[in-house]
């Protein structure tokens, strides 16, 4: 999958709630529509996907819901975090 075909996934998810390419929308999904959608599975929990940095990220309620912890989150040029910083693969692959 190239990167651009991610943007497109993400895209085509958000044209299919009925947001704007550029919106961001916060939800759960479970195991299959996660592997359909964004051909990983990211996890149990909520997912935000923000298409104005095409950014996929999972987080996980504690403590009963007081508190989010964020697992990860994948972009088309690396991975994501909880502010949507992206960390190019070229700096996390070690040769």
């Amino acid at each position: 999958m190239t990167k651009y075909d991610f943007q497109e996934r993400i895209a085509f998810f958000l044209i299919s709630k009925g947001l704007n390419v550029g919106d961001t929308w916060y939800g759960k999904m479970k195991k299959a529509e996660q592997v359909a959608t964004f051909g990983v599975y990211f996890g149990r929990g909520e997912l935000v996907v923000n298409g104005t940095t095409d950014c996929v990220s999972h987080r996980v309620s504690i403590a009963y819901g007081a508190d989010v912890e964020y697992k990860g989150g994948m972009s088309p040029t690396g991975f994501c975090d909880r502010f949507d910083n992206v960390t190019p693969l070229s700096e996390i692959i070690i040769n």
